[in-house]
């Protein structure tokens, strides 16, 4: 079942990256936020945005693997490794969106 679960947010993730790659506006992935970026180069901007989304989906699916092992050391690691790679999100999304404003 955990398989499942880690297999279907990694999924919507990549939905999310699909969607900002072809969007025509510039996409802001920060909560809440109600302004409208303005960068240089929206294509660029947007393209960054869908690599980063990537392989975070990737991240996920790898670590939904470590964590479905059923040993507890799989398990405190992966779900501490979740959190260092949303934290790494969150710190190249930043860098990409004072790269391209």
């Amino acid at each position: 079942m955990v398989i499942v679960i880690f297999s279907l947010i990694p999924l919507i993730f990549l939905w999310i990256a699909f969607r900002v790659k072809k969007s025509d506006k510039a996409v802001n992935l920060w909560a809440n936020s109600t302004e409208q970026l303005k960068v240089k180069d929206i294509s660029a901007y947007n393209n960054a945005c869908y690599k980063i989304l990537r392989n975070y989906a990737i991240v996920l699916f790898l670590i939904g693997l470590l964590i479905s092992a059923d040993k507890m050391i799989f398990l405190i690691t992966g779900y501490l490794s979740i959190v260092f790679a949303s934290i790494g999100l969150m710190v190249a999304y930043s860098l990409i969106e004072s790269k391209y404003r």
